[in-house]
This record gives structure tokens, C-alpha cells and sequence, in this order.
């Protein structure tokens, strides 16, 4: 079916184009904030307007292929759904942008820049969400924008600035003592993604082409099995730190309640291709976590403050190995600091 040629190659496109764009964002460090002189201005990167771009290339390109090949209506929707969401992070990272002071936030929207000027008072809420990667302002309960700290330049300065300000602050941010360890969203997504995708191309396989190619149909039931079996896997693992209570649960297992000093042993260990913390109550293994999970670096450093004995180390591995060792470094420096969010 041309539709499935043209699906395939483009989603592998853009998961090449994504995979070296992420890598580069990985690499790149951000630019250094603005400030004018109506105050700190906050922008997106570059990278999103690149990004938006090559969406935009990409939905032209298969709604060209489409056009010539006479597809059904629903494969125009979905490949206009992604011309649009391109034109909209173009339109972010060109147009939008928010000046802030001391009195007020002035927002320019994604939407060709419209200007939109907010009172610093106390109706006024900013939060710092749990994972840290976005900053949430509200004006009472309605939702005014969401700042992520990884895209937006200017991000901390801001956060630093609203503390002068009569706004009310809620930090959310994880402590030593208290802190949450979760697998991230986007690698859910990614995974229930996968298997959903790979199921509608085996559902259109077997109503355009019947069972023909019952190689290919076996190898999407594959797919979808493993991509959708691991995303719940990532999605049900949770691990909550509460002064010295664990909580700890996964897909198909009890709900498992412990302490560190019931922890007699861990160890940073691959396993096929991935990389665990694992804990151990004498010789059963009693938690797993990913170290690509949010706060499994955190959960590490505590695991060594309360001197538990490491069985293994892996020293060296794959960029996430390398990420999360350098993101226990500055954890353990964050920690030597009395003022630092860790210490409050």
C-alpha cells in the first residue's frame, strides 16, 4: 500500500532527524539570557524552529505524495496534522517570547507574536514541578504558560527573579530526604506509540493486502507485544523516598514497603542493554530502577549516603551510563552546599 511506504519513510526520517537534533541539543549549551530594557526576556532555542521546520518539510513533502497518488481523506488529516503542529513550533520559536520585571510579565504568543501583559500580584502563582523541567504559572487556577528548563533560555534567571516579587512560589523540586523516583513521560510515550502505530500498520496490512505477507504481520504482532509490554513496564515502576520509608512498586509485583536499613546491599549493573540501581534485602532483589528515570540518580547518592555496601559498579557504558554518573557528581556537590534546594 503507498500509504505505508510513505508512513515508513517518513517516520523513520524523523526519528533520524530527531535522534541527531537531540544529540546536538545535548551538546550545545544554552545561550546566556537577555535582558532589555522593559526587563529579562525569555526565548525558545533555536533548536525548536529547526525542528518545526523539517516538520513542515516533511508534511509537505507527504502530502504532495499523497495528492499524486490519490489517498483516502484521513491520510491527508493525518499528515496535515503534522504540516500544522511544524508551522506551530515555528511560530514558537520565532514569535513567542516573555519580558519580565519586577512589576509585570508581558507574553508575546506563538500565534504571529500577540502581546499579552500580566500583573505581578499575589493572584499570581508560579510552580516549580517535580521533575524540573517545567515551571508552571497560573493566575488563580487558570494556566497561563508552562517554561521548560531544558528549551528556554532564560529560565532560571526568571525563577530567581519571581522570589522578589509578591507572587506566591511553590518549589516542588525533590530534597534528599523526601523525592519520588518515576520513569519520564516521553519515554512512555514513545514506547505505547510504537506498539499503537505498529498495530494500525498491521490492521492496514490485513485490509488492503489480506494475509499475504504473514511474515511481516507476525513481525508487527512482535512489535506491538514488546514495545507495549515494555512502555507499561516503565509506566507501572514507581519508587517514593520518605525520610527513611521506601515505597516501591512495579508491573505485576506487591507493593513493597522497606527501609535503608533493610537495604544490605546494591549495585549499579547492566542488564541486555540497559542500565539498573538495583537493592537487595540479603539475597532477593526487593527494587529495579532504570537510571534513565527521574531522580534515580538522587536515589543513588542517597543509597551511598546511608553507607549501604556496593556490590558492583559499572564504571563506564553508554551515554546514559555517562549522564547519570555526571549527574550524581553534581548532585553530591549540590548536597555539600547548605543552601541548596537538596538541603531544604
Amino acid at each position: 500500500m503507498e500509504f505505508l511506504r510513505i508512513g515508513i519513510k517518513n517516520l523513520v526520517g524523523m526519528l533520524l532527524v530527531a535522534g541527531v537534533l537531540g544529540i546536538m541539543q545535548s551538546k550545545v549549551k544554552k545561550g546566556k539570557a537577555t535582558h532589555t530594557e522593559d526587563g529579562l526576556q525569555l526565548k525558545e532555542q533555536n533548536i525548536i524552529t529547526i525542528l518545526g521546520a523539517i516538520l513542515v518539510g516533511f508534511g509537505v513533502i507527504a502530502l504532495i505524495e499523497c495528492i499524486r497518488d490519490k489517498e483516502d481523506l484521513w491520510v491527508f488529516v493525518l499528515f496535515g496534522i503534522m504540516l500544522f503542529s511544524g508551522l506551530w513550533m515555528m511560530g514558537r520559536g520565532v514569535f513567542w517570547e516573555v519580558i519580565v520585571n519586577k512589576e509585570q510579565m508581558i507574553v508575546h504568543s506563538s500565534f504571529f507574536g500577540k502581546q499579552k501583559v500580566i500583573p505581578m500580584n499575589t493572584s499570581i502563582r508560579v510552580v516549580y514541578d517535580e521533575d524540573g523541567k517545567n515551571i508552571r504559572v497560573y493566575n488563580k487556577k487558570k494556566r497561563i504558560m508552562i517554561l521548560s528548563t531544558e528549551t528556554i533560555v532564560g529560565v532560571y534567571q526568571f525563577w530567581d527573579m519571581i522570589k522578589e516579587t509578591p507572587v506566591s512560589i511553590e518549589d516542588r523540586r525533590p530534597t534528599i530526604k523526601k523525592f519520588h523516583v518515576f520513569n519520564m513521560k516521553l519515554e512512555i510515550v514513545i514506547f505505547i506509540v510504537a506498539a499503537l502505530f505498529t498495530a494500525f500498520l498491521a490492521v492496514s496490512e490485513i485490509i488492503y493486502n489480506g494475509t499475504e505477507d504473514i511474515c511481516m504481520i507476525i513481525l508487527c504482532i512482535i512489535i506491538v507485544i514488546v514495545c507495549g509490554w515494555y512502555g507499561l513496564y516503565i509506566k507501572a515502576m514507581s519508587l517514593k523516598v520518605d525520610d527513611n520509608e521506601i515505597c516501591y512498586k512495579n508491573l505485576f509485583e506487591k507493593e513493597r514497603r522497606f527501609q535503608f536499613c533493610d537495604i544490605t546491599g546494591c549495585e549499579l549493573k547492566k542488564e541486555m542493554l540497559i542500565y539498573r540501581i538495583v537493592c537487595y534485602k540479603e539475597k532477593e532483589v526487593i527494587a529495579k530502577v532504570l537510571v534513565t528515570a527521574k531522580n534515580a540518580d538522587l536515589f543513588w547518592v542517597r543509597l551511598k549516603k546511608e553507607k549501604i555496601p556496593v556490590v558492583r559498579e559499572v564504571q563506564s557504558g553508554n551515554s546514559d551510563l555517562e549522564k547519570f554518573k555526571e549527574r550524581v557528581k553534581e548532585l553530591e556537590n549540590q548536597l555539600m552546599i547548605s543552601s541548596s534546594y537538596l538541603n531544604r
